[in-house]
């Protein structure tokens, strides 16, 4: 697919942006690459070490810490810090996950 969607978010693979709630956001190809691999499997918890060896492929050593932040700047870039429910969740001890619709995932 070229296009995802989940809930809000439509994110273009071939423009390699991000839309959410019909606002378009350039984004960084890290942040890009993780929001990609969560926009992929929308509700499902994605580990941080999944996600580093997905967003990084070539990368020796990547760690939680990496993912952490880059999350933390993916959420600010799209303004997901300020949604209620958060359109990207921290499920302690399973991952990252990206909201699938409407409600929580």
């Amino acid at each position: 697919a070229q296009v995802l969607e989940a809930g809000p978010l439509r994110l273009d693979l071939l423009r390699r942006v991000a839309e959410v709630d019909g606002r378009e956001h350039e984004l960084p190809p890290k942040e890009f690459a993780v929001l990609a691999e969560l926009a992929r499997r929308p509700g499902q918890p994605i580990p941080s070490a999944e996600l580093a060896w997905r967003a990084w492929p070539d990368a020796e050593a990547v760690t939680g810490e990496d993912v952490r932040r880059t999350v933390y700047r993916l959420r600010r870039l799209l303004r997901d810090h300020r949604r209620e429910p958060p359109l990207i969740r921290n499920r302690r001890g399973h991952g990252y996950v990206l909201r699938r619709g409407s409600g929580r995932p």
